[in-house]
């Protein structure tokens, strides 16, 4: 028996007009985008990166800003990311060595990056810009 992918999302995105199914979470698909990757914390202090925490890898300010990860290098900067429902923007680099993991930047809120900690999560890569 085979199953036909596009029958299937053809036929649910017309029988259901009022409901709102993610395709990418069902069990039959895997999507290009979604990752399963390290999820971690950091904070723009000079303990936690360098001499200018405020200066990411890409050469932008992001001291203030609730909305940047570091990522691995196999992503362009400006590469956006979904995570847990809310679209971050990578503009600084994790090190060499994290090549799966992604790093949220909790700018000075210390006590939420400890809170936040280590997970495992599948993400959505919704734009790459290259």
């Amino acid at each position: 028996m085979s199953f036909d992918l596009l029958a299937f999302t053809t036929i649910l995105a017309f029988s259901q007009p009022d409901y709102d199914v993610k395709i990418c979470d069902l069990s039959v698909v895997q999507c290009q985008n979604e990752i399963t990757v390290t999820v971690t914390a950091y904070n723009t202090l000079e303990s936690q990166t360098d001499g200018s925490p405020c200066m990411s890898a890409s050469g932008d300010n992001i001291c203030g800003r609730k909305d940047v990860v570091a990522c691995p290098k196999k992503y362009h900067f400006h590469t956006k990311f979904e995570i847990d429902g809310k679209i971050y923007e990578c503009l600084d680099r994790t090190a060499s060595k994290y090549g799966n993991r992604i790093d949220i930047s909790f700018d000075k809120d210390l006590e939420g990056a400890i809170k936040f900690g280590k997970q495992v999560k599948k993400v959505m890569v919704v734009d790459n810009p290259y």
